[in-house]
């Protein structure tokens, strides 16, 4: 029978997992070699912060 240290360690690593997840998520909704589009509504979906819109160089 599991106890209430085997339980929090459970909940411990299963925490540690969604972040690790979470962060490769974040990493990629800010990578600007994916489609921007795809990174906004993925991020709207989730509930992350939107990346910001590429910049483009300025014509001089």
């Amino acid at each position: 029978m599991a106890g209430p240290a085997d339980a929090l360690q459970a909940a411990e690593n299963e925490l540690r997992a969604y972040r690790q997840r979470l962060a490769q998520v974040t990493t990629w909704i800010h990578d600007p070699t994916h489609d921007h589009t795809a990174r906004t509504a993925l991020a709207r979906h989730l509930g992350l912060p939107e990346p910001r819109p590429e910049r483009t160089p300025s014509a001089r």
